[in-house]
Parts: C-alpha cells; sequence; structure tokens
C-alpha cells in the first residue's frame, strides 16, 4: 500500500542563503531543504562530508567546509515523495527511503540514482552494517529487509515483525528495532532467525528516536513524552539493574509545565555520550554513565529534528526545522529549516567511556607489551581510524598517536572492565623505550606490574 503522501505547506522561507552564527565554533550550510528536514548523517571516513534527507522529496550532500573554508552542496538526489532516511555504506556510495517506499542507492560522486528494491509501505529507518557488508531497513510494513546492493537479487532476505518498524540502529553485530506499540526487538546480525531479546519499552509513550552506544554494551531511546530511557544488552540481572530513564527536554513558563517530543539521539563515536534534540529546540549532550548532561546548546529557533557526530567525534551536525507538533498552523509561523555544524571541544569529553586496549608494563624493564592477535584500534581522529595494528613497533605506534590527546591515568581497577590484556614474559634486548617516556610522563617507581588504560 504506497502512496500515504499527505500534501503540506512549507515553512515559509525569507532569507535565500543561511550563512555563519555569532559563535565562531559553528556554521550554518548554504542551500539547505526547503521542507522540514528528517535526518542528518556525516560520512564514515571523511569528517567534512554530510548527507540530509527531507520532506521536500530530496537528499543533499554537502561538504560541510570549516570555520575558515566556505562550505557548499555538492549534489541533489531527487525523490517522488519525502525522504524519511539516509545512510551511508562507504565514500562514494548512500542509500534512501522514504514514503515512496523505494530503496535507491544514491552515486555521489557522478548524482546517479538508482532504484534497488522496495517496501509494501513506507520505509521509517535504514543502517549500513559494516559487519555483514548489508543495507538493512525497516518498513511501516511491518518487515525488516537486508540487501546487498551488489547482488542481482539485491534483497537478500525480509523478516516479519508484529507491528510496524519506527526506528532501527545498530552496533557492531547488534541490531535494534523500536516498533509501534511500543515493542523492541534485539538481534544479532549472524542469527536472524530469531531475536536475541524481545523487550517493552520502558517508556509509556510512542518511541521517537533509538541510537546504540559506540561502546556496544547498549542503547538508548526516547519518546514524544520528553524522556529517554538508557537500557543495556547483557540480560544479567546485575547489569539491567543499571538501567534507568530519566526527563529532559522540558519548561515551566508562567507555572505551566511544557513536555517537548525527543526527536533524535546520536552517540559519539569515541567518548561514550549522547546527544538528544528536542522539538524545544535545544540539543543536550549527556554522560549516561554518570547521570547527568554535561552540556546543552544554545537554543535554535526552530525545533530540532536530527542530530549526528562526525566519524572523528570533532562536529556536531544540527538539523532545526518544524517537526509539525502542531500542525500546518504551527507551520505558517516557523522558520526556514536549516543545517548548523558545531566544533566541539573537550568538554564533552567522558574518560574511560570506550572499550579500552590495556597494556602491561614492568617499570624495572622497557616496553613489555605485544599484541598476541590483531586489535582493531578506533583513534579519537585523524587517520588512523579503522587502522589495525599488530606487534610491538605498532604499540609504540599506537601510544605516541595517543600522547596528544586525553586518556585516563593508570588503573589496575580497570582491568575488570576491559576486554584484553595483552603481555609478554621474557622481552629481548632490542625493546622500544619504556612507556613513560612515549607518554611524556616521569617514571615511576612502583612495585612490579603498572596497567596502562589508553582510550580507543
Amino acid at each position: 500500500m504506497a502512496g500515504r503522501v499527505k500534501k503540506r505547506v512549507s515553512p515559509p522561507h525569507d532569507s535565500p542563503e543561511l550563512t555563519r552564527s555569532a559563535d565562531p565554533t559553528q556554521w550554518t550550510l548554504q542551500s539547505p531543504p526547503f521542507d522540514s528536514i528528517s535526518q542528518v548523517r556525516f560520512s564514515p571516513t571523511n569528517p567534512e562530508h554530510l548527507l540530509v534527507s527531507s520532506w521536500d522529496t530530496t537528499v543533499r550532500f554537502y561538504d560541510t567546509g570549516d570555520t575558515d573554508k566556505p562550505n557548499e552542496q555538492k549534489a541533489k538526489f531527487d525523490h517522488r515523495a519525502a525522504v524519511l532516511s539516509c545512510c551511508w555504506s562507504d565514500a562514494a556510495n548512500a542509500y534512501s527511503g522514504g514514503l515512496d517506499c523505494t530503496v535507491r542507492h544514491l552515486a555521489l560522486e557522478t548524482e546517479k540514482t538508482t532504484p534497488i528494491g522496495a517496501h509494501d509501505d513506507s520505509i521509517s529507518s535504514m543502517v549500513w552494517s559494516t559487519s555483514t557488508n548489508a543495507l538493512i531497513t525497516g518498513s511501516w510494513d511491518r518487515t525488516l529487509r537486508f540487501w546487498d546492493p551488489r547482488a542481482d537479487t539485491p534483497q537478500q532476505s525480509s523478516s516479519t515483525m508484529p507491528e510496524r518498524v519506527y526506528s532501527i540502529d545498530i552496533v557492531g553485530h547488534m541490531l535494534v528495532l523500536a516498533m509501534a506499540s511500543r515493542l523492541v526487538r534485539i538481534y544479532d546480525t549472524r542469527r536472524m532467525e530469531a531475536p536475541l531479546q524481545e523487550r517493552e519499552s520502558s517508556l509509556k509513550y510512542l518511541t521517537r528516536s533509538l541510537a546504540c552506544m559506540a561502546n556496544g554494551e547498549g542503547y538508548a531511546m526516547a519518546s514524544t513524552e520528553g524522556r529517554i530511557a538508557v537500557e543495556y544488552f547483557d540480560a544479567k540481572p546485575e547489569v539491567q539493574a543499571n538501567k534507568y530513564a530519566f526527563k529532559c527536554h522540558r519548561q515551566t513558563i508562567e507555572g505551566v509545565d511544557h513536555v517537548w517530543p525527543v526527536n533524535a539521539l546520536a552517540f559519539h563515536p569515541t567518548y561514550n555520550m549522547f546527544a538528544s534534540a528536542g522539538s524545544d529546540g535545544i540539543v543536550s549532550i549527556w554522560d549516561p554513565k554518570a547521570k547527568k548532561r554535561l552540556r546543552q546548546l544554545n537554543k535554535f529557533n526552530n525545533p530540532v529534528s536530527s542530530v549526528a557526530f562526525s566519524c572523528d567525534g570533532a562536529r556536531l551536525a544540527i538539523a532545526s526545522s518544524y517537526t509539525w507538533d502542531e500542525g500546518e498552523a504551527g507551520a505558517k509561523t516557523a522558520e526556514r529549516p536549516a543545517v548548523t555544524v558545531k566544533k566541539l571541544g573537550d568538554d564533552i569529553k567522558v574518560l574511560g567511556a570506550m572499550p579500552e586496549l590495556v597494556l602491561s608494563f614492568d617499570v624495572k624493564d622497557p616496553l613489555l607489551a605485544r599484541c598476541q592477535h590483531q586489535c582493531a584500534i578506533r583513534l579519537p581522529c585523524g587517520e588512523g581510524v579503522g587502522r589495525v595494528y599488530e606487534g610491538e613497533a605498532a604499540v609504540v605506534s599506537l601510544l605516541c598517536s595517543f600522547a596528544s590527546f586525553l586518556y585516563p591515568p593508570p588503573c589496575s581497577s580497570s582491568l575488570a572492565q576491559n576486554r584484553a590484556l595483552v603481555t609478554r614474559e621474557n622481552p629481548p634486548r632490542d625493546d622500544p623505550p619504556p612507556p613513560s617516556a612515549l607518554l611524556g610522563s616521569p617514571t615511576s617507581r612502583v612495585p612490579a606490574t603498572l596497567v596502562c588504560s589508553v582510550n580507543c
């Protein structure tokens, strides 16, 4: 049942172009969409490249520029109806879907659009699975579908869900679906025959957004009622005891409580904090472990409909556009949609939040660390993203690369929270210098073994 498209009145457009704000750390993009923005998504490899999908039936591809470099729209892809979701597979390829029910491949360099398949109803959400090299789409037709765009028959599978799929997200092999009737399913993408877990949302109202933690431990969900729930994958009772929900995006105006929907969530790729975006025009940044707000950005003139962190974590894209909470009457006074890029500082960093590479050192001898197997290390930014490190020379290089970044002090208590301890009993004579020289800290005279945790 395709084509349930309601004609909407776009907000008025008074200014022809949006430029830089008074804040030197943020700027707005030229040539924004003409109607409400459904999603913003940064490239997985280039922190300056951004996709923006919109109800104006387009997906736009931007080079977001910098504080001293102009931004530009590099390409625009037209669709037959509103676009609700988009995602990247690599630096040159992306995908989109929306109210016309069609899954499209977007070739960013040639600006060519190719349909690869369709759902029976609107496509609400999509993600790219790097672990299975597949596109995953969720729809209001109550199905979840896997696609291989390279195959002669792109649709690889279709799984029927108990309800309409509103939002999906993925981290590693863990795939989370938020559906109507407050239903939640968690899958392992390697075994899609049955869900790992079926849950009911702890939030009482409609799920508006979903995002998986960058460290793979769980996810956060948000609702139309101005609440966020932080959940964990591990079903053990002691782990589930850590889940919680909290109120946010609320205001008291002249003695009256105003509750705003939370439209979007996004986790930082390196530090395990997340941003929430509300119809109150506010973006807040939260530390889920400490259960506190780290920062609140200045209020935007429109509701914030979507947010996304760049692959290096140094930027936050913010889509501010009318979200139709007040119907067509509100659209008449809404301002033009805008996409703002915000440079982030150290005040949003959460130390020790990501899975860590643990190196064991004996202070009496040179470096004793050796990788017993290949370890994929996620650097905070720069050229090393996704690089595979192996052997002692690579470990030294890794430590040097972290010299300019924040990392927690040596702490033996962190062992229980880490996945790998790599040591070697008998180092050869030609080992590299001790870690104290590499990290720029004075040598400490402590007994036996020192454990150094490095944020990855």
